[in-house]
């Protein structure tokens, strides 16, 4: 399922012993005043038993030391699924509705929800706490938020969903038109139909011969992952094209910026691509 967009505004949270942070909108709900933040460090955490009693109290865990340990982390909690979520397994129990198919269901959203609370810390694109960094360029936009939501203040970005991002980064869907793998993060329609993007292509061709200027300004509304404004660029590399790409998620615009500077550096091309939301 793919969001519209992000309606929830984001907020700034005292994290004990650090400071101020910025919580992106659509992970702010399980902040609140009274909500328990404890840092944990990844060399403590052979014996998982403080951080699966800590979680399942619905506190929010923010993770220093090494990236592979942290990484690994999901994985290893899956066997403390029921310790996790353990107060909603008893409330299905007591209504008795423990078996029933939309339970299930609703237990496993709260397990992934519990999971989202385990943290890290970013800034700049990068992960301060965590050695070695991994790096997510417009982390912001690819959480769902504008880039004008935060005050340069440190970003809590959940371990599950930088994860998914990485992975997306690292495997991207191969278009054969512009040879090249686009990335499509989590929540923006990735361009499964080869079939579709050649027609696209062989259509932008015919209407390349069509016009006879060479000044093009074009308009991608709705980018998502950009292929298209790359399909048009790629076919109409001849002409001094000017592509504007606009899109109300903020994850597609940070995907459309990223999958441009790729195609530009692979193509070694100058193509002027301007990308907005909407």
């Amino acid at each position: 399922m793919y969001k519209f967009a992000n309606i929830t505004p984001g907020i700034v949270f005292d994290l004990p012993f650090y400071g101020k942070v910025y919580v992106p909108g659509q992970f702010s709900e399980a902040f609140a005043e009274n909500t328990k933040c404890h840092f944990f460090h990844s060399d403590d955490l052979e014996n998982l038993s403080d951080l699966v009693n800590f979680l399942s109290k619905g506190g929010i865990a923010v993770l220093k030391g090494d990236w592979k340990s942290a990484a690994k982390l999901p994985e290893r909690l899956r066997k403390y699924r029921d310790e996790l979520i353990a107060p909603f397994i008893d409330e299905a129990r007591q209504k008795g509705t423990i078996r029933n198919p939309r339970t299930r269901r609703w237990l496993n959203r709260r397990y992934q929800q519990t999971l989202s609370h385990i943290m890290l810390l970013a800034h700049n694109d990068i992960f301060p706490e965590i050695k070695p960094s991994p790096r997510i360029p417009h982390l912001l936009e690819l959480l769902g938020d504008k880039l004008d939501a935060v005050n340069d203040l440190p970003i809590l970005a959940p371990l599950p969903v930088v994860l998914k991002i990485l992975s997306a980064l690292e495997n991207g869907h191969y278009i054969s038109a512009f040879d090249m793998e686009i990335f499509s993060p989590p929540n923006v329609l990735a361009p499964f139909s080869q079939d579709t993007v050649d027609l696209f292509a062989e259509a932008l061709q015919i209407a390349g011969d069509y016009i006879k200027t060479h000044e093009l300004e074009i308009l991608d509304m709705g980018c998502g992952s950009g292929v298209l404004t790359l399909l048009a660029a790629n076919v109409l590399d001849d002409r001094n094209i000017h592509i504007f790409s606009t899109d109300i998620l903020p994850e597609a615009v940070a995907a459309t910026k990223i999958n441009a500077q790729r195609f530009n550096q692979k193509s070694n091309t100058n193509v002027k691509i301007e990308t907005t939301e909407s």
